[in-house]
């Protein structure tokens, strides 16, 4: 069994090019080395500060040209049943007259931590009305979850694919079934018991995510509200999880969480990218955070955070912003955003996208176009219904089969009189 090495020390060729210099106090160190064809980054964190000059530095590494512009975007975040209306309106609004693609994170259900009770979208006319309109506009709706949130957390601060009180994935399918710490490999006679434990989980998982992906889908297209992309809330979703969202979207917006183990392992690569722990879906970065109305000065963030991406060529210029904060705020932030030399908003319209599920099928073709075909049906819905609570979901079964038996009565009846109506009449004719 071997040790971990440690560098103490790293001393470049006398030929090599040293592209990254790094410091500490007095003294300088190299980061990033190439020598001919040969490179070396000599730190492997790069989840702070360095990933800034790393990421510059792959220009050179790689021999390719820099770009002249930052693709750039602003999402309008959590808004769920419970938003106000006049917020969204106003916050969209504002950004729509300036000619700012308009990004939707949408909630389509919201869960009462106290009561249970879900509220949906179509529980809200007021709030569906200026959704419609901004969609009619040109806004862009991303799934921000179904609910937003798991077990008795609240929708918008609760998390829905990660078990944050656990700190690992989801390991059940009823809310009120209490999760159990999953088991430390240590604690099975060998690797392959262990496996097997974990792949039981993994199914769990797998078929609740699949469910709450496929629900978020339907709702928002059945409201006219069709969705483009995908955002885990919280950006918190097990590599597993990516795989399940990656059968359902070819793009996501946000962060990475990078660990199966640890949701607070986060990375925002700076580039639009394909990272592999998303299974082939395109990552739409954030990677300027959001004003947080509790910082001491939040503006002041968002400026030294795009002061930091805006110096790697080609870096995506991102962030989000709660539309209940008004518009004071929004209008700093998008004036710090278009600040940055040669920036230039995305519109996902002309990229190649889609959102698929077996009954809808949404697609950006790249022409500034987008299509949805649906298929969804009356019988969905009760199969949704039926898969909302155990409670719901008998009280369901019991009125499906109630209203069988009393067609299938009421046929039988009809069915009886009007043999007896030819019995009689009949009768009659021969009496």
């Amino acid at each position: 069994m071997g040790y971990p090495i440690q560098l103490l020390s790293v001393t470049p060729p006398a030929k090599a090019k040293v592209i990254v210099e790094g410091q500490k106090h007095s003294q300088s160190y190299p980061v990033v080395i190439q020598d001919g064809k040969a490179s070396l980054i000599t730190i492997s964190n790069v989840f702070a500060e360095a990933k800034y000059a790393i990421s510059a530095s792959f220009y050179d590494l790689f021999q390719l040209s820099k770009p002249t512009t930052h693709p750039a975007y602003i999402r309008l975040e959590d808004i769920s049943p419970v938003s106000d209306p006049e917020l969204v309106y106003e916050t969209a609004n504002y950004l729509l007259n300036k000619h700012i693609p308009v990004y939707l994170a949408v909630i389509p259900t919201y869960v009462d931590p106290t009561t249970e009770e879900m509220v949906t979208l179509a529980d809200k006319p007021k709030l569906l009305a200026v959704l419609d309109e901004l969609v009619s506009r040109g806004a862009y709706i991303i799934a921000h979850g179904y609910t937003h949130t798991y077990r008795y957390q609240e929708t918008g601060e609760g998390f829905e694919f990660w078990d944050s009180e656990l700190n690992q994935p989801i390991t059940t399918l009823d809310i009120k079934e209490i999760p159990e710490k999953l088991k430390p490999e240590d604690q099975f006679q060998n690797r392959e018991e262990y496996d097997q434990y974990i792949q039981g989980n993994t199914i769990v998982e797998t078929e609740y995510v699949t469910a709450k992906l496929e629900k978020s889908i339907h709702a928002l297209t059945k409201l006219g509200f069709p969705p483009i992309a995908f955002e885990d809330p919280h950006y918190t979703m097990s590599s597993n999880g990516y795989q399940v969202a990656s059968q359902y979207f070819s793009a996501i917006f946000g962060q990475i969480q990078a660990s199966d183990r640890d949701w607070q392992v986060m990375f925002s690569p700076l580039f639009i990218s394909k990272p592999t722990i998303l299974s082939g879906m395109t990552l739409y970065p954030e990677t300027i955070g959001y004003v947080d109305p509790n910082s001491i000065n939040p503006m002041l963030e968002i400026e030294e955070a795009i002061d930091h991406v805006s110096q790697v060529p080609g870096s995506v210029i991102s962030g989000f912003y709660h539309p209940y904060l008004g518009l004071d705020y929004l209008k700093e932030m998008i004036a710090l955003m278009e600040a940055v030399p040669n920036m230039e908003w995305i519109q996902l319209y002309n990229e190649t996208h889609y959102v698929r599920t077996d009954a809808v099928e949404i697609i950006t073709s790249g022409n500034g176009e987008i299509s949805v075909t649906s298929e969804l049906s009356w019988k969905m819905d009760i199969m949704d219904k039926l898969a909302e609570k155990s409670l719901e979901k008998y009280l369901w079964l019991i009125v499906l089969v109630t209203a069988i038996f009393v067609s299938l009565f009421i046929i039988h009846i009809v069915t009886l009189r009007m043999r007896y109506r030819k019995r009689l009449f009949k009768e009659r004719v021969h009496g």
